[in-house]
């Protein structure tokens, strides 16, 4: 329902057509009903706020008509009363009769509040029926107790201002009037929760006062700034409640993971009680929760935790008595008794899985446990006992197994002792010919390094294969990445003697080698001087680079300076023919011209036939330097370490020698029929005509050079 300032306007709207004097000026009926077909309209879609501007502009139309022209229009506003009222007695019967018959008190409350609200609206007061309203005023006394309203005085009689019986003020009228009804509701609005409703009659009630004196709004402003103030503290509070809604939730389904996850028979994990924890600890938790709140989650993932931790045991002594009796069993006697090898392996491994299986039971138990550590003792007597029983058995298996994995592991690089550095190794500047040589140093190293190779060694220590494999390992990487590094610092030296490379990929195999020393000396006592040495070499040359380029760009901007303050003298002193444009070129021929700011499209637009070419007026114009020319440009570019530019203008003194051919680089796009979509494209030189020149003066960057 729209609320407005209707009612002071309708007010005026009555007065204005019951004014009998002469009009001030003349009115304007076609307008008057125009704008009451406007606010009949509105009317019927329950606009009010449209139908309030039409019926203004309406009545303001009327003024200065006569009685005969009103009378139509009276008629017409007669009928949108009736609609008015019959639209707010049809919708608060309606909340009534659903008040009266509904069996919860809130509803009843709220349809009753909602039906005041409409009764109070500014359409109901400007334009329905007053004995209509009356009549609905009665019937919500009736429901709810209270007095019934007073019948109008419709005695037209000159009263006084009203007065506040408590103040002794005079009371509201108009826009404050209404302000206060707003404020009023908005209260009641915010006492049932709705608080969006409530502030946005807050703000209606300021809008209401902002033309009104500051003495008379008042009382009324600090009633809004109280009101909007409580708005925002039950904002905050829905917002933290809701907030704390979402985080109980949360936690509450995490914690009830964790209790659900403990499953029967099966050693579980503390994956939900952890996460359920972590989420406690959280930001948000300790937000929006109370202390007393998180302990009663805690305390049930404390619980859970113990349950767990019992559960877990349980399973796993349960688990393991299986395999640990048939351990216990198997190495009762000596299970290796009358076995050949073949047998005697077999028997191993069997008990070897036993014992894993046995021991994997408590992968995810604590190990302090009286009850589990004395079924891993029990464990580690039968594992004592095949260790006494396998005897020399056990020990061949050692030996046979710690040769095969050695012999395994160096079968990569056998003949390695052979390898020498390539003859052009130095030359080449790459380590060459020590392949093998390479995957000894990195096979050994991995080899040694290996968890069972430092176990086997560390067990079997004085045991005399394991020793001796063991120091040809050693030997083999001591050997091997001598002869590496020999190798590697010769070439390395080699580069050191000769100059820096001046392309940069060239300087990048300082990188690489020193990538490589990383690899190849990995695990050796040669990597960390490998890798220095190359770094600074690196290093020196990135200074060297630095140096290179400051001194260059200090050249180009010196020579760039020089070339622009002798270009003018240069210009000053050859004779040109001015106008010229490449379609009246044969008028120029044989005379001297000059082109000015172009680029050199030379082997970017055009193939590279010429030294310089340039489209003019959409014209090919090329030509060739003369000897001079082609000599300072050559110079220059030296000197300048390439600081001529194509992608700069050009100045140019040339002269024209007449009609030519040229090469055009041409895209061509090939698209499918159907589709239109590009398939591919081409490139082509497409010959065209040209207009041929003679340069014989160039001006660009650091070059300035005129005729000989």
């Amino acid at each position: 329902m729209g609320v407005t300032r209707l009612a002071a306007i309708g007010a005026a709207a009555l007065a204005i057509l019951s004014m009998v004097a002469a009009p001030a000026h003349a009115g304007d009926a076609s307008a008057a009903k125009r704008n009451l077909n406007f606010a009949k309209m509105s009317a019927e879609s329950e606009r009010w706020d449209d139908m309030d501007g039409s019926f203004k502009k309406a009545t303001a139309a009327m003024e200065g008509l006569s009685d005969a022209e009103k009378a139509p229009l009276l008629a017409a506003i007669n009928e949108i009363k009736a609609m008015v009222t019959k639209s707010v007695e049809e919708d608060v019967t309606k909340r009534l009769d659903r008040a009266a018959t509904s069996a919860e008190p809130g509803m009843q409350k709220l349809d009753i509040q909602r039906s005041n609200m409409r009764l109070d609206s500014d359409e109901a007061k400007a334009y329905a029926d007053p004995a209509v309203l009356q009549k609905l005023r009665a019937r919500i006394a009736s429901m709810t107790g209270a007095a019934a309203p007073k019948t109008p005085d419709t005695t037209t009689t000159t009263t006084p201002p009203r007065t506040n019986t408590t103040t002794g003020q005079p009371a509201l009228t108009g826009d404050l009037a209404t302000a206060a009804t707003r404020l009023r509701i908005a209260h009641s609005m915010l006492e049932q929760g709705d608080r969006n409703i409530a502030e946005s009659l807050v703000r209606q009630a300021i809008k209401l006062m902002e033309t009104s004196p500051e003495a008379d709004r008042a009382p009324l402003m600090a009633d809004a700034a109280d009101l909007s103030k409580k708005i925002d503290e039950a904002d905050m509070k829905a917002q933290r409640d809701e907030e704390f809604r979402r985080i109980n939730e949360q936690v509450n389904r995490y914690v009830g993971t964790a209790e659900n996850s403990i499953q029967d028979g099966v050693v579980c994990d503390t994956e939900w009680i952890d996460k359920s924890e972590t989420l406690l600890a959280g930001g948000d938790a300790k937000t929006y929760m109370t202390a007393d709140q998180i302990k009663v989650y805690q305390d049930r993932l404390d619980a859970t935790r113990i349950k767990l931790k019992a559960h877990n045991k349980a399973v796993a002594l349960d688990r393991c008595q299986a395999n640990l009796k048939e351990l216990e069993a198997r190495v009762a006697t000596d299970p290796f008794k009358g076995q050949d090898d073949r047998g005697a392996y077999d028997v191993y491994r069997g008990i070897e899985s036993l014992s894993f299986r046995v021991l994997n039971e408590f992968a995810h138990v604590p190990k302090d446990d009286p009850e589990i550590k004395a079924v891993i003792d029990r464990v580690a007597a039968a594992n004592a006992k095949v260790e006494t029983a396998s005897g020399k058995w056990a020990i061949d298996k050692m030996q046979e197994q710690f040769t095969a994995s050695w012999k395994f592991g160096s079968q990569n690089f056998t003949g390695w002792e052979a390898e020498k550095l390539s003859p052009d190794a130095i030359t080449q500047r790459r380590v060459q010919g020590l392949d093998k040589t390479t995957q000894a140093v990195s096979g050994t190293v991995y080899w040694l390094n290996q968890p069972d190779t430092k176990q086997v060694a560390e067990k079997y220590k004085d045991n005399a294969i394991v020793a001796g494999i063991m120091q040809t390992a050693r030997k083999t990487l001591d050997d091997a990445s001598a002869r590496l590094n020999e190798g590697y610092n010769a070439v390395v030296a080699e580069i050191e003697r000769q100059p820096m490379p001046q392309r940069e990929s060239d300087r990048m195999q300082i990188v690489f080698l020193g990538h490589d020393a990383e690899h190849w000396f990995a695990g050796t006592k040669y990597l960390d001087a490998n890798v220095a040495r190359a770094k600074a070499l690196e290093e020196k040359w990135k200074a060297e680079v630095a140096r290179i380029e400051k001194e260059r760009a200090e050249t180009l901007k010196r020579m760039t300076a020089e070339a622009s303050a002798a270009w003018p003298r240069i210009e000053a002193s050859v004779a040109i023919e001015s106008g010229f444009t490449p379609d009246a070129a044969e008028r120029f021929k044989g005379k001297t011209i000059k082109i000015k700011g172009y680029y050199n499209r030379t082997g970017w637009d055009f193939d590279s036939k010429y030294d310089y070419a340039v489209g003019i007026k959409g014209i090919p114009v090329a030509g060739t330097y003369a000897p001079n020319v082609m000599e300072a440009f050559n110079d220059v570019q030296q000197k300048s370490h390439w600081g001529i530019d194509d992608h700069t203008g050009w100045d140019l003194i040339a002269v024209v020698e007449g009609a030519g051919t040229i090469n055009r680089r041409v895209i061509t796009e090939w698209k499918d029929a159907n589709t239109r979509q590009v398939i591919m494209k081409t490139e082509s030189l497409v010959p065209e005509p040209c207009v041929l020149i003679k340069i014989i003066g160039l001006h660009t960057g650091p070059l300035a050079v005129g005729p000989k």
